[in-house]
This record gives C-alpha cells, structure tokens and sequence, in this order.
C-alpha cells in the first residue's frame, strides 16, 4: 500500500470517525434534552439555527483572511468546505483534533507545515480577543450592566460604562495592529491598519448573530436581555474552547453559562436553555459539514 493510498484512508477514516462522535452526542443527549424542547417555540428553534449558521459562515471569513495572509489564495467555497469538516473533529476526545483536521487539509493544499501553524495561531488570537472584548463590550452596554458590576463591588455609571467600552476597543485595535506588524513581513504593515479594521468588523458581526441565536432558545425573547446574552455566549464560548480536554467544550460551555446568568434567571432555567442551545449548535454544524461533504464530492466529480 503505497503513501497516497494509506493518506486518502486515513481521511475518510477521520471523517468518519467525526461523523460518528456527533451522532454519539446527538443520540446520548436527546432523552435529557428532548422534553426541554416542548417548552420552546418551534420558529424560536428554527430561528436560532438560522442565526447560528449566519454566525459560523460568517466565521469561515477569519479562516480564509488567516491562510491569504500566508500566501495561499483560496476562495469562500473551499475554505468553508475545509473549516465545516474539520470543525467536527472537535467532538473527538482528545481536544486537539480540529486543529490536526485543519492542518491538514492546509498541507493538502501545498501550505507548508510552518505556514499552516502560523495561520491557525493567527486565526485563534483573532477569535479569542474577539471574543473577550464583544463580550465585554456588549455585556457594558446591556442595561443589566450597572447592576452586575455593582455586585463584585464596582460602582459604575452610564459616562463610566461608555468610557470602558471605548478604552476595550482601543486595547483591542492596539493589540491586533501590534500582532498583525509582528507576525507580517515589514513590507504588509502598512495594511495592518486596513485589515484589522475588517477583522473586527467580521468579529463583531460573529458574536452578534451567535448571540442573537442563544437569545432565541429562551421562550420569550426581549431586547432588554439581547446584549446581556450577547455577552454571556461570547464569554463563555471562550471558557469551553480553552478547555482543551472537553470536546468541543461539552459541559463546561453549558456550565459557565448557568453560573453567569444566575443573578438574572433561575439556574435550572439556564442549564435547560444553555443544554437546548448546544443541541442546536450540534446539529447546525453537522448540518453545515454534510453540506461542505456533499460540496467536496460534487467538485471531484466535475
């Protein structure tokens, strides 16, 4: 069996091996899932599926910027097909397997191993910093805001909140014009200013629709509560990705979400909904790498 042969078992072995570890959480999930689900409207699920997809294409944009800016142009379809596919290998224990999926698929496509690395490192520091600062950010501007600072012993008022605000996004913009001139070559700093500018439109854009989605999941959605789960979700979608050795951050997502959405509803509320919303979640990606699976099949055959 020569290398090419043993490579092209591997990846079909890969895929179903993902394949199979997203159908396990589905099947293992529903019995404590499924009753929850009467208490939500069928359009609020439908609706939360669809800002949730909205949010992970949307996504596929930082993916794309990252391998461009090592040299390998490469257009939405592809990108997406690579990043909805590998994406599931999260769900594989181990933590790590997204990223050896996606590294991969970047080597197949003659982007050396140290260009593959410094790509996927770029893409993680632009959604991990995105995260924290539209999570902060919308947590500062929810309403809830003063009253929450005020309970971990900050006073904070309406000119205090927006000066907070203003002084995340400058950090922000420091920070990713900094990393930006440090990991390009001297010749492309001077389209760092340019391309970070985009970059944090594209996050802020990421983490409003992936929001507005776990907003849906709660039987009555109200815009007094829209930035605050902004927050919550973008903050504690950072919690489970760090933890590596949590699939995909299975339960630990949902158990940061409980404790910061204590002092607003009911914890046992917020597990149910926190729970639905990572079903949702699952099936959406699912739902997108068997799109991306059908897209790679249909490209071989033309």
């Amino acid at each position: 069996m020569n290398r090419q042969t043993i490579l092209k078992f591997a990846k079909w072995l890969w895929v179903a091996a993902v394949i199979v570890a997203g159908g396990v959480y589905l099947v293992t999930h529903w019995a404590s899932v499924s009753g929850y689900f009467a208490t939500i409207a069928v359009q609020n699920l439908l609706l939360s599926a669809l800002f949730l997809a909205a949010g992970k294409l949307v996504l596929v944009f930082l993916s794309q910027e990252a391998v461009q800016g090592e040299g390998l142009n490469i257009g939405y379809a592809e990108i997406f097909r690579i990043v909805a596919i590998s994406q599931l290998g999260k769900y594989i224990p181990g933590g790590v397997w997204h990223f050896v999926g996606r590294f991969n698929l970047y080597h197949d496509r003659e982007l050396s191993a140290r260009k593959s690395t410094k790509a996927l490192i770029v893409e993680n520091v632009w959604l991990l910093s995105g995260a924290v600062i539209s999570g902060a950010a919308a947590g500062l501007l929810s309403p809830q805001a003063p009253e929450l600072l005020e309970r971990i012993g900050w006073r904070v008022g309406g000119w205090g909140l927006a000066a907070l605000g203003v002084g995340l996004l400058l950090a922000w913009l420091g920070l990713l014009v900094g990393f930006e001139r440090f990991f390009r070559k001297k010749d492309e700093a001077q389209l760092a200013w340019g391309r970070v500018l985009r970059l944090m439109g594209v996050q802020a854009a990421v983490w409003v629709l992936l929001g507005i989605s776990f907003a849906f999941v709660f039987p009555q959605v109200s815009a007094d509560t829209l930035l605050l789960n902004i927050s919550v979700y973008a903050l504690s979608w950072i919690v489970g990705y760090v933890v590596v050795f949590a699939p995909g951050g299975l339960g630990v997502r949902e158990a940061t979400l409980t404790w910061m959405l204590a002092s607003v509803i009911a914890p046992e509320d917020a597990l149910i909904y926190s729970t639905v919303h990572r079903f949702v979640y699952v099936v959406v990606e699912l739902i997108l790498g068997a799109l991306a699976g059908g897209m790679q099949l249909l490209n071989k055959k033309e």
